[in-house]
């Protein structure tokens, strides 16, 4: 990840990180996150788990070019099935709410988060993502269906979908 970070050329238009062998993967990826910038960087795909501080740097990344962002959050894929249970609060709403009050060039978002309802609520709570071309939610919790009513009401090209089988 280090070497892609410090060798990736500055056209680099996209970027796709996918799941890898090890148990740190993920942390080795998120670790590597915030030196990241590609000034033309339109596309940005993450397959694996970030941290809160890996969330952190992509939702304040200086992309200027960015319009597809694509990533799960902490918690996302810990079961090896559905968990379809009532939604849990977020604690690392914080960590990607900045990413609901300003959207830049983005058009299309998708998050795989343990906590769709939160997620849902701090969405319609930051206001910016109401034009959105594309927003998903996913999840293997199941989503309050009253917040998901005012998620599609907030912008008609939202969608919430519950993931029934494992990731990957």
């Amino acid at each position: 990840m280090q070497k892609l970070v410090v060798h990736a050329p500055p056209t680099l238009r996209r970027l796709e990180l996918h799941r890898s062998h090890g148990s740190n993967a993920a942390d080795e990826y998120g670790a590597a996150l915030h030196a990241m910038a590609f000034p033309a960087l339109e596309e940005f795909s993450c397959r694996l788990d970030l941290s809160d501080a890996a969330i952190r740097h992509v939702v304040t990344a200086d992309w200027p070019n960015l319009h597809t962002l694509s990533f799960a959050m902490r918690g996302y894929s810990d079961a090896l099935y559905p968990q379809v249970l009532p939604d849990e609060p977020a604690s690392e709403i914080s960590e990607v709410a900045p990413l609901f009050a300003r959207t830049g060039t983005l058009r299309n978002l998708e998050i795989g988060t343990p906590s769709p309802t939160a997620i849902a609520n701090a969405i319609i709570a930051g206001g910016a993502l109401a034009r959105l071309g594309k927003l998903v939610v996913r999840s293997r919790r199941v989503m309050d269906a009253q917040v998901e009513a005012e998620l599609v009401r907030f912008n008609p090209n939202a969608r919430y979908e519950l993931e029934l089988r494992p990731p990957g």
